[in-house]
């Protein structure tokens, strides 16, 4: 599944921030505490933001979700917004708000070890309206044909200058080889069991997955006399693309960053090099940020606290509306049927333990098409759309 937002990744995995000067660091120096990792964010628009709290012990270690932390955010004018722990999605806004102009906002964290973190202030730079996306039919640098995605801004004030872009694009997903019947283990002993075929309870057919992207995208106009930005080019979808199987829909956003937060994702996309993993031989060791313990400033914090100007747009198309003839891009995954057998010992049954692991699905009763067991199941992408997304409609799709 492909649902986890890269910023929100990146930051899990990379401790740091950007500073004046960076200090080298062994992550991994067997320390009994593992790092505090925050991922924190507030823009101009009304929504219940989010801050994500995670833990690690190591670079190459996974990173676990921190719970039960109290985190607030306060502003210079007196006010107080406090976030509420949503478990695997990270701690939201009790009530909706918005970052206002002249106000500096910091964030707060206490952990339940009662450490108390703090950012230092931040506030909103100059907005920037996205004014358009505009899609065209052409061809990447590998030849390959493809829906290039560009971007048209522009900046009211001539000052916004430092943006970055993100998007989120959802598609629709039918699973193939769907069919409308579950198979199911009804009880297994030593040496008899019983399973049986019923109607499936959810949908399972249609689907709509969605994926948040995956580098980091800059630009900057400061060598620009107008503050704009014309036909930058954000996305590429080659035509192969299975996310072009049916109907798709990105929504792009423009962020406005401050020096500061700019600056720290310059140093990310540095540290990247263009690969999936944030840990690569350029990775200088912990680079100090804007988050730190009131009491200790000597800890070591991952993560960063933005506050930015936010603009975003969505859009649908189709593939047929740029490649009329093109053939349809292939399922996410290869379909194979099976028919494992039913025979063996308890904990030893084929049928029963692929039934148990919801590897597979039920296809149809195995009248000798196959050799082997009573049905025939496919691997559960083919069968089960809800292996790659969501069964809920999107309120914004449109057919």
């Amino acid at each position: 599944m492909r649902f986890k937002s890269a910023l929100y990744l990146s930051l899990l995995f990379v401790i740091g921030f950007i500073s004046s000067c960076t200090e080298p660091y062994d992550f991994e120096d067997n320390s009994v505490t593992p790092i505090l990792i925050v991922d924190g964010a507030i823009t101009n628009r009304v929504k219940k933001h989010k801050i994500f709290l995670s833990r690690s012990y190591s670079f190459d270690g996974k990173p676990e979700m921190e719970s039960g932390a109290i985190v607030t955010i306060k502003s210079d004018k007196g006010e107080l917004f406090t976030f509420i722990d949503k478990g695997s999605e990270g701690y939201e806004a009790e009530k909706a708000f918005s970052a206002q102009k002249e106000t500096h906002y910091t964030l707060h964290i206490t952990t339940t070890d009662g450490n108390e973190y703090q950012s230092t202030p931040m506030n909103l730079p100059n907005s920037s309206r996205l004014e358009s996306i505009t899609t065209l039919a052409e061809k990447n640098d590998r030849g390959e044909d493809g829906i290039a995605i560009y971007v048209n801004a522009q900046s009211d004030s001539n000052n916004a200058r430092l943006y970055r872009f993100e998007y989120e694009e959802t598609y629709k997903i039918i699973a193939p080889e769907w069919t409308p019947y579950d198979a199911v283990v009804i009880f297994e002993g030593i040496s008899t069991f019983s399973t049986n075929v019923i109607l499936r309870e959810t949908e399972e057919r249609v689907c709509y997955g969605t994926d948040n992207s995956k580098k980091i995208m800059l630009r900057s106009t400061k060598n620009q006399t107008l503050d704009k930005i014309d036909q930058e080019r954000i996305r590429f979808i080659p035509i192969t693309d299975s996310m072009l199987m049916y109907r798709y829909s990105i929504l792009v956003r423009l962020l406005v960053e401050s020096q500061e937060t700019y600056s720290y994702f310059e140093t990310l996309q540095d540290l990247s090099v263009g690969s999936s993993s944030f840990f690569t031989e350029k990775q200088p060791g912990y680079i100090a940020g804007n988050i730190f313990n009131r009491e200790d400033e000597k800890e070591r914090v991952g993560g960063f606290f933005r506050v930015s100007a936010a603009s975003e747009k969505r859009i649908f198309f189709s593939l047929e509306d740029f490649y009329p003839d093109a053939p349809q891009p292939e399922y996410f995954t290869s379909c194979i049927k099976i028919a494992p057998t039913a025979e063996g010992t308890r904990g030893n049954r084929n049928l029963l333990n692929i039934i148990y692991s919801d590897y597979g699905r039920f296809y149809q009763y195995n009248r000798g098409e196959m050799p082997g067991g009573p049905y025939i199941l496919v691997n559960a992408p083919c069968g089960d759309c809800t292996v790659l997304g969501s069964n809920k409609k999107p309120i914004f799709w449109e057919p």
